[in-house]
């Protein structure tokens, strides 16, 4: 997990930030910030890259935020045909079962 992370924060400084990391485990540390804002780096500077990685990083809760709305339109998309399938079965075991029990002739 060390080395995944060690591979995404250098991906962040490189703004190609990788999604494909699992969600971290335990408390989150922020050590790599030294090497991202080394402290002997102008303010102006810094702030600058600042502002870029908020931006990249506002990029990325945006695409992510798409996703998840895409993801629920499919979701409640395919719990309505589950229940439309689900009544649908449930209708045709029911036609099923009074097909197989015909009154004998002489109830008719």
């Amino acid at each position: 997990m060390a080395h995944e992370r060690a591979i995404h924060e250098r991906a962040f400084m490189r703004g190609q930030l990788s999604t494909n990391l699992p969600p971290p485990q335990g408390e989150l540390s922020c050590n790599w910030i030294g090497n991202f804002l080394p402290s002997g780096m102008a303010d102006e500077d810094r702030m600058v890259k600042i502002e870029s990685a908020l931006a990249h990083l506002d990029q990325l809760t945006e695409a992510l935020n798409e996703t998840v709305i895409e993801q629920d339109k499919t979701l409640r998309r395919l719990n309505q045909q589950l229940e439309q399938l689900t009544e649908r079965m449930a209708k045709d075991n029911a036609d099923s079962i009074k097909s197989n029990n015909a009154k004998p002739p002489h109830y008719q």
